[in-house]
């Protein structure tokens, strides 16, 4: 008797590992599966590269900011300009793609740097659809996310370069 009510603890004790040890490893299966910012991030760029603005819009919080701190002429540090969010900036995303037969990054480089934002540091080649315009700009693209999307996008370029590409006279530049 003794022997048999052994043998049961130690099935028991075995169960019981094992069970823990299942629960171990779902849940690090399911941590693995968590979307890492890096991962959204790099979506997001994808998708603009791929010319897919549903893609990109899948992937902004519904409380995401687009902020572009060096505006091209006064007063677009505003919403609906170089500040945005809500509609205006599910527009916008949509323009990129609607104003560009090509939308290009290269010489990129990621930067994580801490667990809800990444940066992108890249070289950005457009092509504008209606007249073949080639615009390339350096960039540096901040990125913060929240439940798996990105919620700031907070994108820095040099001005006098887009200004001079788009024919922006320098002295209306902000600075």
């Amino acid at each position: 008797m003794l022997l048999l009510h052994t043998l049961a603890r130690i099935t028991i004790h075995a169960i019981t590992t094992c069970f823990l040890a299942l629960i171990i490893l779902a849940s690090a299966a399911s941590l693995a599966e968590e979307t890492q910012p890096a991962d959204i991030a790099k979506s997001f760029i994808n998708s603009l590269t791929k010319r897919d603005a549903a893609a990109a819009i899948a992937l902004l919080h519904d409380d995401a900011v687009l902020e572009m701190p060096y505006p091209l002429a006064f007063g677009e540090n505003k919403y609906g300009t170089h500040k945005m969010w809500g509609e205006p900036l599910r527009t916008y995303v949509k323009g990129i793609v609607e104003r560009n037969s090509k939308i290009a990054f290269d010489n990129v480089v990621w930067y994580e740097t801490d667990r809800d934002t990444v940066i992108l540091e890249a070289n950005g080649d457009l092509v504008r659809s209606k007249d073949g315009l080639r615009y390339q700009n350096k960039y540096l693209i901040l990125f913060e996310t929240r439940d798996g999307k990105v919620i700031t996008w907070r994108e820095y370029f040099n001005p006098v370069v887009a200004a001079r590409t788009f024919g922006i006279p320098l002295e209306s530049l902000p600075y």
